[in-house]
């Protein structure tokens, strides 16, 4: 101890960095010598004379190395402990994140298509399905209750999915919304939609307060194949597009298959090319004539649209015209199908060749736009035709507003349009309909034709249905007649005028104009004729008519 020369310096030989420094700086006494140079600093000697008193003092207390080297591993262990710990919990963290719902606390999509082709290879025996479900109208709750409640029936309906699918060996995930993901083992496809039914019924109430809001389900199913590689996205998609299909035929539940995906894509390619297909005039339209069954008589046509696609070929009103309800492009398609026919009139009226009036559809949605009366007034104006040329025809669904309808029709019928009820008898009729909207015709849903003709009931519900349009001033019109009997079924209850293919099918202007050429030396009479039945201003021209 001859070189501690008091007590200062023991107590800095002797401090913890000292000894971890002196403890550190010996390991090196190991290796051989080198030669140094006869000068040193007075750092190196200091550190040379530490290490060597140190040696003095382990070697004469040897639990002192000991007692260090246990306390460095005991911190380095705790520290250790402390780090992966921490590890854990933001291992922990990141899950939530990425494969858990923040909401219900369900898995989400992230984590259903990353594990579910795992658990259908570890269970390759089983059959499976994927589930796509949600609750109709949820946007429509969603903007009537608030988030607050919206938030508390997800999280009802995502304990009911899991606790399901649980029951079930099924795993279940939160896709988005309203939108949650199955996967469940099954049986037989008829069991399947036998629980599926049952979980409908089963969950269809939710109580806010005092009330009980019912849930309607939509399930999409995919069956998928076994023993086989499972494209978990396609899956996904395919149960997804089914339950689309559900929302739009009113299915509870809709198993998919190809067709399905193909009017998906059907349905898309319409919407994309629609607007392209009204500038490049694809659109033509189609008339179907009116007759008087009695005589034989041309009274009159129904214009109706054709399709024909460049990039997707013919179609139906029935593929398209719903699509263009939805969207709102059925507006202008309605105009552009008006303005064809009045020009198609016109030309005829200026050449001094025969006209008869002409019915053309419109979609109730005209009825919620505010300028409608005002663009049909500022599009007859461009034309010179006799009033009661043009019969605007709605179906009966697109009067459930009867106030607003019927302002909107007295509007009309004072421009000089014709009016009509298209599909009567097909819907929720109203006798309070008829007295308050004023109508000009009448025409029967083939429904009516549907039944037998021989039938009694069906017999006295059409002549009371004609007594009573006959005592208001209302023609009757029958579409979808197509045999002899049936004509003669309706003529015997008192409906004289027809629409079907007994009488034409739907045919191209240029053959409808070659039909109005070969029957102009026809007369018709007076009493039976469409063209007298407008208003009290028929013949006017339409300049005339707005100017009174």
């Amino acid at each position: 101890m001859k070189f501690i020369k008091n007590k200062a310096q023991r107590k800095q030989i002797y401090s913890l960095p000292s000894v971890f420094s002196a403890i550190f700086l010996s390991s090196f006494s190991f290796f051989p010598q080198v030669n140094q140079t006869e000068e040193k600093t007075v750092h190196t000697a200091y550190f040379e004379t530490m290490i060597s008193e140190m040696k003095s003092i382990f070697s004469a207390q040897p639990k002192i190395v000991f007692i260090l080297l246990a306390l460095t591993i005991c911190i380095f262990s705790l520290l250790l402990i402390i780090y992966f710990m921490f590890l854990r919990e933001e291992k922990h963290h990141f899950f939530k994140i990425a494969y858990i719902d923040e909401l219900t606390g369900m898995h989400n999509l992230h984590w259903f298509e990353e594990n579910v082709p795992k658990i259908i290879a570890r269970e390759h025996e089983k059959k499976f399905a994927v589930l796509s479900a949600n609750i109709n109208r949820f946007d429509i709750i969603r903007n009537c209750y608030g988030e607050e409640t919206s938030n508390n029936i997800l999280n009802y309906c995502a304990r009911i999915v899991g606790e399901e699918c649980r029951s079930h060996n099924g795993y279940a995930a939160r896709a988005n919304s309203d939108y949650f993901l199955c996967l469940i083992p099954y049986q037989e496809k008829e069991f399947l939609k036998k629980d599926l039914e049952g979980i409908e019924k089963k969950y269809e109430g939710f109580s806010i307060k005092s009330q009980t809001l019912i849930l309607k389900w939509t399930f999409g199913i995919c069956l998928l194949p076994q023993n086989c590689a499972i494209d978990i996205k396609k899956a996904i998609n395919a149960a997804t597009v089914a339950r689309k299909e559900a929302d739009v035929n009113f299915s509870p539940i809709v198993f998919f298959n190809e067709q399905m995906l193909a009017q998906i894509n059907l349905r898309e390619s319409i919407r994309n090319f629609q607007e392209q297909a009204l500038q490049q005039q694809e659109f033509e339209v189609y008339f179907q004539p009116k007759y008087h069954m009695k005589d034989q008589s041309l009274v009159g046509a129904e214009a109706l649209i054709r399709w024909n696609s460049k990039e997707i070929g013919f179609l139906s009103p029935a593929q398209f015209i719903p699509i263009f309800e939805n969207n709102g492009f059925i507006l202008k398609l309605d105009f552009f199908v008006l303005k064809t026919v009045l020009s198609f009139l016109e030309k005829r009226e200026k050449a001094g060749k025969r006209i008869v009036p002409i019915s053309v559809n419109q979609s109730r949605v005209h009825l919620n736009d505010e300028k409608y009366v005002e663009d049909l007034r500022k599009l007859f104006l461009k034309f010179d035709l006799p009033t009661g040329m043009i019969e605007l025809e709605l179906t009966e669904t697109a009067f459930s507003d009867i106030q607003n309808a019927q302002k909107i029709m007295n509007e009309i019928r004072q421009l000089g349009f014709l009016t009509s009820i298209d599909d009567f008898g097909a819907g929720y009729s109203s006798l309070l309909m008829l007295n308050a909207v004023p109508i000009d015709i009448l025409k029967l849903d083939r429904f009516f034709l549907t039944d037998s003709c021989d039938s009694e009931r069906t017999r006295e519900i059409l002549s009371h249905i004609v007594s009573m349009a006959n005592a208001l001033n209302i023609r009757i019109i029958c579409e979808g007649v197509e045999t002899n009997s049936q004509a003669e079924f309706l003529m015997s209850v008192g409906c004289n005028f027809a629409q079907g293919y007994l009488y034409g099918k739907p045919m191209p202007q240029k053959d409808f104009e070659q039909l109005l050429d070969q029957t102009s030396n026809l007369m018709v009479n007076d009493s039976d004729s469409f063209a007298i039945k407008a208003s009290d201003m028929i013949g006017m021209t339409a300049s005339e008519q707005i100017a009174i």
